[in-house]
C-alpha cells in the first residue's frame, strides 16, 4: 500500500463527500416512491371513472336500441306486408 499525504487523504475525502451528496438519500427515495405510487393510484382512479362512464353510456345505447327495436316490431306494418300475410 502506498503512503497518501493529509493533503491526498482530504482531497480523496472531499471527493467521497461530494459524490455521497449527490446520491439520493434513503428519505429522498421514500418521498420519491411515495410520491410515484400517489400518481399511479390517481391515474388507476381516473382509469377506473372512465371505465364506468362507458359502462354506463354502452348501457344508455343499450336501452336506446332495445327500446327502438321493440317500438318498430310492435308498430303495425305497412299495407304491403299485410298482402303478402293473405293467401291468394
Amino acid at each position: 500500500m502506498t503512503p497518501v499525504t493529509h493533503g491526498e487523504l482530504h482531497d480523496a475525502v472531499a471527493q467521497l463527500e461530494t459524490k455521497l451528496a449527490q446520491m439520493a438519500t434513503r428519505a429522498d427515495l421514500e418521498i420519491w416512491a411515495g410520491a410515484l405510487m400517489a400518481r399511479i393510484a390517481a391515474l388507476f382512479d381516473l382509469g377506473e371513472q372512465r371505465r364506468q362512464l362507458g359502462e354506463q353510456r354502452l348501457r344508455q345505447d343499450l336501452a336506446r336500441h332495445s327500446s327502438a327495436i321493440y317500438e318498430s316490431m310492435s308498430t303495425p306494418s305497412s299495407g304491403d306486408d299485410d298482402e303478402r300475410d293473405d293467401p291468394p
